[in-house]
């Protein structure tokens, strides 16, 4: 995936990022090392939430009723269908009993007595880490074989500066692959590429007669 006018990767988050035949919610970005990373979440719905109330929203068919259990200016607690989540800070994310996950965007606190705190929040159907040089996590678990690369353009790397010239996805499949008629392999994972083989067609048997 090559993006021509290089964004801020700091300008993705909060943005829906088509890729692999899905749209993808960018829930954060962040470094290691000298590797970026980007955090998605599949399928996400997102709203605010103000302290005291109430919302229901609904991913894939399934509703969600949220309300917030402890918000403070670095850190909250929802409690989603009677689950309540850990501490979470912005960019933190918490996966729920039916595998869905909740993402936080933003913490918007107010220590004022007239004030009324808030909290930007999504949910998703998935969670997708893509970290540059490293095996690709869908849900937190590390899809063997299969490798994300991200192009920083800019040094050196830094979130607020960096931009993103490339998104690549390798699959290494390993030697135990293998591909027949009846048999076809699909990339783990994304599920989006799959190889097959339709045999091959033989042309008609000639048969020649030889002058002498």
């Amino acid at each position: 995936l090559d993006f021509s006018d290089e964004p801020l990767i700091m300008d993705l988050v909060t943005t829906d990022l088509p890729f692999m035949g899905k749209t993808y919610y960018v829930l954060s970005n962040s470094t290691s090392n000298a590797n970026l990373i980007l955090t998605l979440l599949d399928s996400a719905s997102d709203t605010i939430l103000s302290e005291g109330e109430s919302t229901t929203m609904t991913v894939e068919g399934t509703a969600y009723a949220v309300t917030i259990n402890y918000i403070s200016g670095t850190e909250i607690k929802l409690t989603v269908n009677g689950e309540t989540t850990n501490s979470l800070a912005e960019g933190g994310t918490y996966k729920l009993s039916d595998g869905s996950y909740v993402g936080i965007k933003d913490i918007m606190y107010t220590s004022k007595d007239t004030g009324i705190s808030k909290v930007e929040f999504s949910i998703g159907s998935g969670k997708l880490t893509l970290t540059s040089g490293s095996e690709v996590k869908i849900n937190d678990n590390a899809i063997s074989g299969l490798y994300s690369y991200l192009t920083n353009s800019t040094a050196p790397l830094s979130t607020s500066t960096a931009k993103l010239s490339s998104i690549v996805i390798k699959w290494q499949a390993d030697e135990d692959l293998f591909i027949a008629e009846d048999q076809e392999i699909t990339m783990p994972g994304f599920n989006a590429v799959k190889l097959s083989y339709g045999g091959l067609n033989y042309p008609a048997e000639e048969i020649g007669r030889a002058h002498v």
